[in-house]
C-alpha cells in the first residue's frame, strides 16, 4: 500500500521542528517545566535506537492492516485509509498514512495524532480519560485540555515498550477496538510481549 512515513528529529533529540524552539536549550527547559511538573518519570532512549524501534513498529502495524481490510466493519468507514501517529516521550512525532486516498489518509492521520497526543499530554488512553474526567475521578484542569477538545474516541493508548521507552500511540480508519488492537499486536510482534 502507499503511504509516507515520517520522523523529526531536533539537536538529538526527537522533537516536532515547529519553530517554538530556537535550539537544543528551549527544548532542554520546555521537557523540564512541561513534562517533570507532570511529575511522571520518563527517560528517552537515544534517537539512534528509538527511531528504529519505532520504525519497525510502524511496518509490524503496516504488515497487519490487511487482516484488518478483510473485516468488512473496519474496511467500509474510510475505504481502507487509515494512520498511526507515534509521540515519544520527548514531543518526537513519528506516524504513517496508509491506503489510496491522500485526503482520507489526511484526515485519519489528524485523528490518529489528536488520540496520540491526548496520551502523551494525560497517560490515560483516549475514552478512559474522558469517562474520568465526567465521572469526576480526574480533574481536567491538570492537563490543560478543555472538555471540547477531548478525543472520545478509542483508539488511543500508553505502550510501555521496555523500562526506558513509554510511546503515547495512536491508531484512527478502523472500529476503535480495532484502532487499538492493531497497534498491540505489532508492538507485541516487535518486542515479543503483550502490549
Amino acid at each position: 500500500m502507499p503511504g509516507a512515513g515520517f520522523s523529526f528529529l531536533r539537536n538529538g533529540y526527537a522533537a516536532v521542528d515547529s519553530g517554538l524552539f530556537s535550539g537544543f536549550n528551549d527544548w532542554k527547559i520546555y521537557l523540564q517545566t512541561n513534562l517533570l511538573k507532570q511529575q511522571q518519570p520518563f527517560l528517552i532512549m537515544e534517537p539512534k535506537t528509538l527511531t528504529p524501534l519505532i520504525q519497525t513498529i510502524i511496518a509490524a502495524v503496516e504488515k497487519r492492516i490487511p487482516e484488518y481490510l478483510a473485516i468488512e466493519a473496519d474496511r467500509k468507514l474510510n475505504d481502507g485509509n487509515c494512520a498511526l501517529c507515534i509521540v515519544d516521550a520527548a514531543g518526537g512525532v513519528h506516524g504513517k498514512m496508509f491506503g489510496t486516498d491522500k485526503i482520507r489518509q489526511r484526515q485519519c492521520f489528524r485523528v490518529a495524532w489528536t488520540k496520540a497526543s491526548q496520551v502523551w499530554i494525560t497517560g490515560y488512553k483516549t475514552g478512559e480519560y474522558e469517562k474520568l474526567v465526567f465521572t469526576g475521578e480526574v480533574d481536567e484542569k491538570q492537563f490543560g485540555i478543555i472538555r471540547p477538545d477531548f478525543v472520545g474516541w478509542i483508539g488511543g493508548q500508553p505502550i510501555v515498550v521496555d523500562a526506558q521507552t513509554k510511546l503515547s500511540v495512536g491508531f484512527s480508519g478502523f472500529r476503535g477496538t480495532s484502532d487499538l488492537e492493531i497497534v498491540q499486536k505489532a508492538v507485541a510482534d516487535v518486542t515479543g510481549h503483550k502490549a
